[in-house]
This record gives C-alpha cells, sequence and structure tokens, in this order.
C-alpha cells in the first residue's frame, strides 16, 4: 500500500481589494474594502490624505479586528470624518500577515461642495 505523503500549501500575503466609498458628505464618508488572510491572522488599515501619493500629511486608521478566517474574505469599514468639503481625498487599504504586507491600488473621491451628500 502506498505511503500517504503530506503536502503543506505555504501561507501567502493577504489579499485586499478596495470598495467604492459610500455616505459621502461635505466633512466626512465611509471607506470600505476587503481583506482574505490566506491562512494566516492579519491586521488591517486605510491609509487617506489629500495627496495622490499618500506621502506626507497622511491619515491611518487601523482597524480593531484582526482577521483570522482561513477560507473567507471580510468585509472591513472606516468612518472617517473631519474633511473638508469640496476637496479630493486619496485612500488606500493595507494589510498585514506574517507573510506580508498587501496594499490596494490608490483611488480617489472628492468630499460634497457644501452640506450635502452623493
Amino acid at each position: 500500500m502506498p505511503s500517504a505523503t503530506a503536502v503543506r500549501v505555504a501561507a501567502a500575503a493577504p489579499t485586499v481589494g478596495l470598495l467604492a466609498p459610500t455616505y459621502i458628505h461635505a466633512t466626512d464618508m465611509t471607506l470600505r474594502g476587503t481583506v482574505k488572510p490566506n491562512e494566516l491572522p492579519v491586521t488591517a488599515r486605510f491609509e487617506y490624505g489629500t495627496s495622490s501619493t499618500l506621502t506626507g500629511d497622511v491619515q491611518i486608521v487601523q482597524l480593531d479586528d484582526t482577521f483570522t478566517d482561513a477560507s473567507g474574505t471580510a468585509t472591513v469599514t472606516c468612518f472617517i470624518s473631519e474633511l473638508r468639503p469640496n476637496t479630493t481625498y486619496y485612500f488606500r487599504l493595507v494589510a498585514v500577515n506574517p507573510t506580508g504586507t498587501s496594499r490596494t491600488d490608490i483611488i480617489s473621491m472628492r468630499t460634497a461642495a457644501g452640506s450635502g451628500s452623493y
């Protein structure tokens, strides 16, 4: 009878995706994204600011949860406030596990001009 050989699949850096922000007002909005842990515990954060390269004055919002579901993808959200009206903000989602760091592309969204929302 042939012997069974265990095959271990190496864990990978987390997989991240960015969704369009919602509830966009003059001074706040909700950022959204997805995180897939890929077999290891993951921490995630949103980075945002007014620089298209997210350098300089960048705000970081660390998400409270550590994601550990090996096979699932979690949707994450973050409410940001104290934004300037009629201003373009750039943001991305970053996730880290012991294997590596993954970043989404940077996307932009403009806040509403007055007190209204989109």
